[in-house]
């Protein structure tokens, strides 16, 4: 049973945070799709065995094993970069003019530091090599998430990269960029679970051996559970929903009109094609 099966069948005697089921319906149409890229740019679909009256050598469907989906996101990912020396992304602050046209020294100068802010931030978080890992998740899955954190250790802010499975969105009926609301779950181990949440020892006998971790958030407030124990309930300092979702590409009519759509679509079937004609 997958993280999002548990969620759905978790109860919480202390919170009201139980999701719409359309909600959860979006995004288990979606996992069946990441689940079938996966396994194709992992290579794990040419474990297919063929019907038997094919007589396939080993048994297989695909035995020639040519993966063109998994060079297909490669290619497409590389596409929105180019050719780089040093940075992936840079960052540039529009100064404000005076009324002649001017720029002021002491405005030039508060927009160079926050430039150099800016840039700080991108080195501290190895954004080039997230930025790269995202534009690779965005051609497979359709979409990247990046997720803004507060590291209490290091005392600044850090952004992660998210695996899209484990990100369960809510938007606004009719801005697909304005988040309401996310749920993110996953599945960890009960000693990994009693050793990042500092769980005791009553509260660890009570875990399955897979336990099911969700945060939610809204603009206001955050939550963070072990199965049905809370661990975190408070105010959303950062005022906003720090999860960013960047669609490869998007329609009104595909994947709910949210999610992006995989470059992969239109690849997989003449992957499928070639493997299985070379192979007659």
């Amino acid at each position: 049973m997958g993280a999002l099966d548990r969620l759905r069948d978790l109860v919480f005697p202390e919170s009201e945070l139980r999701p719409n089921p359309r909600w959860f319906s979006s995004h288990s149409n979606m996992l069946g799709k990441y689940a079938l890229y996966d396994r194709y740019v992992s290579g794990d679909i040419f474990n297919t065995l063929a019907d038997p009256e094919a007589g396939r050598e080993g048994g297989l469907r695909y035995p020639l094993k040519i993966n063109l989906c998994r060079e297909w996101a490669k290619m497409m990912s590389g596409y929105l970069f180019g050719q780089f020396d040093d940075m992936v992304v840079t960052h540039s602050v529009r100064r404000k003019k005076k009324a002649d046209g001017e720029v002021s020294a002491s405005e030039d100068k508060r927009a160079s530091d926050m430039e150099r802010v800016l840039l700080e931030q991108w080195l501290l978080n190895s954004n080039n090599s997230l930025a790269m890992t995202g534009a690779m998740d965005a051609a497979t899955h359709g979409g990247v998430v990046i997720k803004t954190v507060y590291d209490t250790v290091e005392d600044r802010v850090r952004d992660e990269w998210l695996a899209p499975d484990i990100f369960i969105p809510r938007w606004h009926p009719t801005n697909v960029n304005k988040l309401l609301e996310v749920f993110q779950s996953y599945t960890v181990t009960r000693e990994d679970a009693r050793d990042i949440y500092n769980l005791s020892v009553t509260q660890y006998s009570r875990l399955p051996e897979e336990v099911v971790v969700w945060e939610r958030w809204n603009d206001k407030a955050r939550e963070l559970w072990v199965e049905d124990i809370p661990v975190i309930r408070s105010n959303n300092d950062f005022g906003f929903i720090p999860y960013t979702y960047i669609p490869w590409d998007r329609s009104s009519s595909i994947n709910s009109g949210y999610y992006g759509i995989s470059t992969l679509d239109d690849m997989i079937g003449i992957q499928n094609e070639l493997n299985e004609r070379m192979a007659d």
